[in-house]
């Protein structure tokens, strides 16, 4: 899907969210790009924990491109470490507990009530200059953009 949506550089610049590992990542220096940014319900998702081990398989592929990986979740750092360990990944996942990255990126599933904190899946994709250069937002919780089509979408926004 083409990019319809700005994201202001500044309020990106100014998230910092900490990882399962208890490390901070600020977005001033991961905007920096290439960076690809996907966003998962959580450890309870079986489509999300399958997504998570394809991303992780993927992650040379990527990285031919110059590309970082990250993973945002709205669940606490503790569930995430679990997570990791279980499925054996090497891909940070970003707590983002107050949902403020899950706003700026315009994920928030309004479907699952007003309480509750939950991203639709999405993949986000970052240019070297900082740009947001690519996003797929599925709505449906039971699709996932494509490795074939993040590594296209990599492919023509990321000279290799």
């Amino acid at each position: 899907m083409a990019v319809n949506r700005a994201i202001s550089i500044d309020a990106l610049a100014a998230l910092s969210l900490r990882d399962h590992r208890d490390c901070t990542y600020d977005f001033s220096d991961l905007a920096r790009g290439p960076l690809i940014i996907v966003f998962v319900r959580g450890h309870w998702c079986p489509y999300c924990r399958r997504y998570l081990c394809k991303l992780q398989h993927h992650i040379p592929r990527f990285r031919e491109f110059g590309a970082r990986l990250v993973v945002i979740s709205p669940e606490p750092q503790d569930t995430s470490a679990a997570l990791v360990a279980q499925l054996r990944l090497t891909i940070p996942i970003l707590a983002d507990r107050n949902g403020r990255a899950i706003e700026l990126f315009g994920v928030r599933n309004a479907f699952s009530g007003t309480t509750t904190l939950m991203p639709h899946p999405a993949v986000f994709i970052l240019t070297a200059d900082g740009e947001l250069g690519f996003r797929s937002i599925d709505r449906n919780y039971k699709q996932r953009t494509s490795m074939r089509t993040i590594l296209q979408q990599l492919r023509a926004l990321i000279p290799a």
